[in-house]
């Protein structure tokens, strides 16, 4: 999706947590160049306005039913996205709320 306000007010509700991805479409195509892992554990929708007018132009997003989830979520995420390999902005390995374990690392 496009980052936009009216584009996020419109696909995500207020007080949802979540995970997001922030990169760069190619006109006509659909496929988004990941550069920023995110999460919100609150409103995810807050979460990607404070970014409108970056130099982000795309966004994804995914809802979470908890902050645990959301979490979970953007670990995998940034595994996929090659946070590893350091290709993200968004820096290293999302911390953790509480005493959890990376579903794909352990960190």
């Amino acid at each position: 999706m496009h980052l936009s306000r009216r584009a996020i007010e419109e696909a995500i509700p207020v007080g949802v947590p979540g995970s997001f991805a922030l990169g760069h479409a190619r006109p006509h195509e659909s496929a988004v160049f990941v550069s920023f892992v995110g999460r919100a554990d609150g409103c995810l929708r807050d979460a990607l306005l404070r970014h409108v007018g970056s130099h982000y132009t795309a966004f994804y997003w995914l809802a979470a039913p908890s902050v645990e989830e959301a979490w979970r979520q953007q670990c995998v995420l940034w595994h996929e996205m090659g946070g590893p390999d350091g290709l993200l902005h968004s820096g290293g390995h999302p911390l953790p709320p509480g005493d959890l374990r990376c579903p794909r690392c352990g960190f």
